[in-house]
Parts: structure tokens; sequence; C-alpha cells
């Protein structure tokens, strides 16, 4: 199963909000302008994209995202970092931007030709997490669910949960068993993020309950 990202949203329903394209303001033709960020890169930068390469000949670069193009933080937020981790990132100046087919395309400030957009290529773009939209209710987005404790209706502790996968129609906790520091994929238990079994989600307080017995 493959791995996806923390900038993921989802909700109770196991409807990926990712996968529904947000309605921009009136009069928001869908392209985002911005002026130069300046200062220290925020703690909490979360990678939501990597650099693909150049897009067209102007300096414009293609980006494939970490979550749905449409629906994308990136096309939310006028704050974006680009490095190759958190801690080694430089703000970036985003001129314009809108989603392109499967990617996010992008004109950057200072990248002018072809050969600068270039050379970013693989690297990562990064934004806040205090810079992602707000989540309606019962929406969540993946990195917020990461590392919450899960116990089911009995109060039996399962675990931790270790990531997210998506899984057809919809998601899926993979918790780490807690006894178990690092579980082998034998040992992970694999719980449907839907109604039916989610009986309830406390961010504040880091833990998830769950419809599920230790013999499902």
């Amino acid at each position: 199963m493959q791995t996806k990202p923390p900038n993921q949203r989802l909700s109770q329903r196991s409807r990926e909000l990712q996968g529904r394209a947000l309605r921009p303001r009136a009069g928001h033709s869908g392209l985002v302008r911005s002026k130069q960020i300046v200062g220290e890169a925020p703690a909490d930068l979360i990678v939501v994209a990597r650099v693909a390469g150049a897009y067209g000949i102007k300096g414009w670069v293609k980006l494939i995202p970490e979550s749905k193009p449409s629906s994308s933080v990136l096309l939310h937020t006028r704050k974006w970092w680009i490095g190759t981790a958190p801690n080694e990132s430089t703000a970036l100046d985003v001129v314009q931007v809108r989603s392109q087919g499967s990617a996010v395309v992008a004109q950057l400030g200072g990248v002018t030709v072809r050969e600068q957009a270039e050379a970013l290529r693989s690297r990562s773009i990064l934004i806040s997490r205090l810079d992602f939209p707000a989540p309606t209710e019962n929406e969540y987005y993946w990195v917020d669910l990461i590392g919450c404790e899960v116990e089911n209706a009995s109060g039996v502790a399962l675990g931790e949960v270790e990531n997210l996968v998506e899984h057809g129609a919809h998601s899926i906790l993979v918790v780490r068993p807690k006894h178990l520091s690092q579980a082998q994929e034998s040992d992970q238990i694999l719980i449907p993020f839907v109604a039916q079994y989610l009986l309830n989600v406390d961010l504040p307080a880091k833990k998830i309950r769950v419809d599920w017995g230790l013999d499902y």
C-alpha cells in the first residue's frame, strides 16, 4: 500500500477532502500572487510537493503535489518554502500558481528561464501547518492523526497511528501496537477510517476511539 501525504484531509465518512476541489473565493481566478517571504523557516513545515522540473520555457516549474492538484494546499496559501529538508529551506516568492492536469505549475520570483527551473528539480516544497486551510467539521489532516493513541470501545489501548494509506474508496489507519517500537508489516493493525468503526477523534488529546476488537 502506498503511503499518502500528511497534508491529506479526510472525513469520518471516508470522503477524501483533497479529492474535492475547494471553491475559490468570489472573484478568485485560481491564481495566487504573493510578495517575498522573509524570516526564518517555521518549525512546523510540512512537505506538500516536489519539483518535477521545468514547465514551458519562461521559468515556470512543474510540481507533483502530495494530494490531488485541484485541492492542494499549494493553491490556498501564499507562503511557500523550498529545500531538501524543513531545516534547510528557503522562502519563495510565488508569483502565480495553478493546477494543471495531474500537477501544479507555478511561476516563482527570480526564475525566468527554463534552465533555472530545471535546477530546482527534486527539491521539496513545504508549507507551515498553520497556513493550511482550516478543515470543516469531521474532516482531518493526516498529519494531525499521525501519532494519535488508538483505543477501542472497551478502553483497550491498540497502539499509535504510525501512518495512513489510501485503499480504494476510503483511507486506513496504520496502527503500531503499543508493545512494539518498530512494528513489522504483519504486526500492524489496519483500521478503515470510516464511520462504521470510528467512534471519536480528539485531536487536542491526540486520541482516537474505534469500534475494533483485538481479534479482528
